[in-house]
């Protein structure tokens, strides 16, 4: 049932994403902790690198949320898989977080190439982040702030450009 109601709710979100203009559907759908401080996370990835927020200041991180019941979240893994190889891993950290962590999980990912750093299991830092929606996109400054907040889907060109601009407007 619980697969059930997150794919129902990752269609609608891809339904009014569809309908609004690329830059409204931003407005639409960001959340209320946008420029504020993020919550401190301490997570580790499946290949056992520790990644703790207090650690990563004087760097962009870029997270991405998703769920493998959310055909929308596979819809743009192609696309933001480019995203890593545009920036410096020393400026920029990019950190995907699946909700799940079952062997079904297990199956899905090993059948993608990722290029985030692929974190399983992040319930915790879920609900750190307020995130019921999938897939939700942060970027949280050198500083620790949040500057970026979406739920739906987005393409390269978007984060790329938003990453960029979060260097440049925030690095001070």
């Amino acid at each position: 049932m619980k697969s059930l109601a997150v794919t129902a709710i990752c269609v609608l979100i891809q339904i009014i994403s569809f309908a609004q203009e690329e830059d409204s559907s931003i407005a639409i759908h960001q959340n209320i902790c946008q420029d504020t401080l993020a919550p401190r996370f301490d997570i580790f990835d499946v290949n056992g690198n520790h990644w703790v927020s207090d650690s990563l200041r004087g760097k962009i991180v870029v997270l991405n949320f998703w769920s493998i019941y959310c055909p929308a979240c596979y819809a743009e893994l192609t696309e933001l898989n480019k995203l890593p190889s545009d920036f410096s891993s020393d400026s920029v950290i990019f950190i995907s977080v699946v909700f799940e962590n079952t062997p079904k999980a297990d199956s899905i990912i090993s059948r993608h190439n990722f290029n985030y750093h692929l974190v399983e299991g992040g319930l915790p830092i879920h609900g750190d982040f307020y995130n019921n929606c999938y897939p939700t996109h942060i970027i949280i400054d050198k500083h620790g702030m949040i500057r970026f907040n979406v739920c739906g889907t987005v393409n390269e060109k978007m984060m790329k450009a938003k990453i960029a601009e979060v260097g440049s407007k925030y690095s001070e």
